[in-house]
């Protein structure tokens, strides 16, 4: 999507990835929040896995100021929004995308296979995924060898106050 230019598109993508990695740590939190969202209808996932619901069990792992400028960005009738459907602002807001997109993502998968293993270890079984380290590793190596990610935190903590 972002070699096309569609910004929007992938700020919208990048929002529910956020949204994914919540949940992925409440089911590596505890082994039973997966199977109880499974077995959720809508109005259990309103009271209790709303990003925000997420947020306040979460005890700062998550910032609600991260998640609101995801929204901003992409997945909500905003400016901001509107501006990336124009396909206005320089590189510099696709390279920002290309790693939000990467950042969640890998955030993502640390999260599912820490709820994968606990599931494993709660039940006695073994490590169900061996083969998939592959990805891990490969993570790993992203962040030893690309600073973006430290520049780009730096930037985003000196223009947004915690929340």
């Amino acid at each position: 999507m972002l070699d096309t230019g569609n910004r929007y598109a992938t700020g919208a993508l990048t929002r529910q990835l956020v949204e994914v990695e919540y949940l992925h740590w409440a089911f590596a939190e505890d082994h039973d929040e997966a199977a109880a969202w499974l077995r959720s209808n809508r109005d259990d996932r309103l009271k209790r896995w709303q990003p925000r619901h997420l947020r306040e069990r979460s005890g700062g792992r998550f910032r609600g100021v991260d998640y609101a400028e995801h929204c901003e960005h992409g997945g909500h009738p905003t400016p901001d929004g509107a501006r990336s459907l124009l396909r206005t602002g320089g590189p510099t807001q696709t390279e920002c995308l290309y790693y939000e997109l990467a950042h969640h993502g890998a955030s993502t998968w640390r999260y599912l296979m820490m709820a994968i293993e606990a599931s494993a270890d709660h039940r006695g079984w073994e490590h169900p995924l061996p083969d998939l380290d592959v990805v891990s590793t490969a993570i790993s190596d992203w962040h030893l060898h690309d600073r973006f990610g430290e520049v780009w935190e730096t930037i985003a903590a000196s223009r947004t106050p915690e929340a």
